[in-house]
Protein backbone atom coordinates (compact mmCIF):
# COMPACT_ATOMS: atom_id res chain seq x y z
CA UNK A 1 0.00 0.00 0.00
CA UNK A 2 1.36 3.25 -0.69
CA UNK A 3 1.99 5.70 1.82
CA UNK A 4 -0.42 8.19 -0.17
CA UNK A 5 -3.13 5.62 0.29
CA UNK A 6 -2.45 4.75 4.00
CA UNK A 7 -1.92 8.86 5.11
CA UNK A 8 -5.73 9.20 3.33
CA UNK A 9 -7.24 6.14 5.50
CA UNK A 10 -5.34 7.54 8.50
CA UNK A 11 -7.19 11.22 7.80
CA UNK A 12 -10.97 9.17 6.29
CA UNK A 13 -10.33 7.14 10.12
CA UNK A 14 -9.99 10.22 12.10
CA UNK A 15 -12.42 11.89 11.03
CA UNK A 16 -14.92 9.29 10.83
CA UNK A 17 -14.34 8.97 14.75
CA UNK A 18 -14.31 11.78 15.44
CA UNK A 19 -17.95 12.61 13.95
CA UNK A 20 -19.55 9.40 14.62
CA UNK A 21 -18.25 8.78 18.39
CA UNK A 22 -19.45 11.94 19.73
CA UNK A 23 -22.20 11.90 21.82
CA UNK A 24 -24.29 14.58 20.09
CA UNK A 25 -23.73 12.03 16.99
CA UNK A 26 -25.71 9.22 18.62
CA UNK A 27 -28.40 11.24 20.35
CA UNK A 28 -29.34 12.78 16.83
CA UNK A 29 -29.49 9.48 15.21
CA UNK A 30 -31.38 7.78 18.14
CA UNK A 31 -34.01 10.53 18.62
CA UNK A 32 -36.51 9.57 16.40
CA UNK A 33 -36.61 5.81 18.33
CA UNK A 34 -36.91 7.97 21.73
CA UNK A 35 -40.12 10.09 19.90
CA UNK A 36 -41.55 6.94 18.44
CA UNK A 37 -41.11 5.01 21.69
CA UNK A 38 -42.59 8.37 23.76
CA UNK A 39 -45.90 7.93 21.10
CA UNK A 40 -46.44 4.74 21.37
CA UNK A 41 -46.24 4.54 25.40
CA UNK A 42 -48.35 7.65 24.99
CA UNK A 43 -51.05 6.29 23.16
CA UNK A 44 -51.00 3.01 24.90
CA UNK A 45 -51.42 4.84 27.80
CA UNK A 46 -54.84 7.09 26.72
CA UNK A 47 -55.71 4.18 25.29
CA UNK A 48 -56.23 1.56 28.35
CA UNK A 49 -57.51 4.67 30.06
CA UNK A 50 -60.12 5.07 27.07
CA UNK A 51 -61.34 1.88 27.59
CA UNK A 52 -61.43 1.83 31.21
CA UNK A 53 -63.42 4.51 31.21
CA UNK A 54 -66.18 3.10 28.76
CA UNK A 55 -69.27 2.58 29.94
CA UNK A 56 -68.87 4.85 33.32
CA UNK A 57 -71.08 7.93 32.49
CA UNK A 58 -71.84 10.49 35.42
CA UNK A 59 -75.18 12.31 35.69
CA UNK A 60 -74.71 15.56 36.96
CA UNK A 61 -78.06 18.03 38.07
CA UNK A 62 -77.89 21.69 39.89
CA UNK A 63 -80.21 21.17 42.37
CA UNK A 64 -82.00 23.22 45.31
CA UNK A 65 -81.97 21.71 48.83
CA UNK A 66 -85.79 20.96 48.55
CA UNK A 67 -84.98 18.91 45.02
CA UNK A 68 -82.23 16.47 46.95
CA UNK A 69 -84.06 14.01 48.84
CA UNK A 70 -86.28 13.64 45.61
CA UNK A 71 -83.54 12.91 43.20
CA UNK A 72 -81.58 10.75 46.07
CA UNK A 73 -84.46 8.28 46.26
CA UNK A 74 -85.53 8.19 42.35
CA UNK A 75 -83.24 5.99 39.69
CA UNK A 76 -83.22 7.08 36.07
CA UNK A 77 -82.57 4.71 33.28
CA UNK A 78 -79.80 6.14 31.09
CA UNK A 79 -80.33 5.30 27.45
CA UNK A 80 -77.47 3.48 25.99
CA UNK A 81 -77.89 4.32 22.48
CA UNK A 82 -76.07 7.39 22.52
CA UNK A 83 -72.12 5.55 23.68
Amino acid sequence: MTPFIRNMFVVARRDFLAIVATPTFLLFLLAPLFMVGMGLAGGMGASQLADSARGKGRIVAVAGPAEIEALRSSTVEVSRSCT
